[in-house]
């Protein structure tokens, strides 16, 4: 009956399937991704290009759950997830993209710290709207998606 879970095993799960699953654009672990992302060169010169790119980032997560003899054996863990492009549609590509391919967890097994647990389902809990991101011309497009990450132990 541990308390102790360890969430970082789970973070590094979720930003490695986005990564792999996603095929290109960057992906940021709690911060902008380090590798080359947004406009790279001057806007709107000759050579410029923008580069989307998402950013998971982890919550803060509400007390676990369970039966009176282990009162730790489920989590549900948020996460928000940020995705940027160049155009509207760009950016709600990479967001449903990311969405679907963590929902896709359902059933992985993991060890959390000194527990196993199965991830029973990774709910979307809101889809952000578009935010045109004005700070340069021509703008770029952000949406900060909600999910949830439910765990079970066992």
């Amino acid at each position: 009956m541990s308390a102790n879970l360890a969430r970082g095993p789970l973070t590094d799960l979720l930003v490695e399937t986005l990564q792999a699953g996603l095929d290109g654009p960057p992906v940021g672990d709690g911060e902008v991704p380090l590798e080359p992302h947004g406009w790279q060169g001057q806007v709107n010169a000759p050579g410029s290009e923008f580069i989307p790119y998402l950013a998971l980032m982890p919550l803060t997560a509400g007390a676990p759950s369970g039966s009176l003899g282990d009162s730790a054996s489920e989590w549900q863990l948020p996460y928000q997830i940020q995705a940027f492009g160049v155009a509207r549609n760009q950016c709600e590509w990479m967001a449903d993209k990311a969405r679907g391919l963590l929902a896709a967890l359902r059933g992985t097994k993991l060890s959390l710290g000194p527990d196993r647990y199965s991830i029973q389902q990774v709910r979307t809990t809101s889809i952000g709207g578009i935010t045109r991101l004005d700070v340069t011309d021509p703008p770029y497009f952000g949406q900060a998606d909600g999910v949830s990450v439910w765990l079970t132990k066992g």
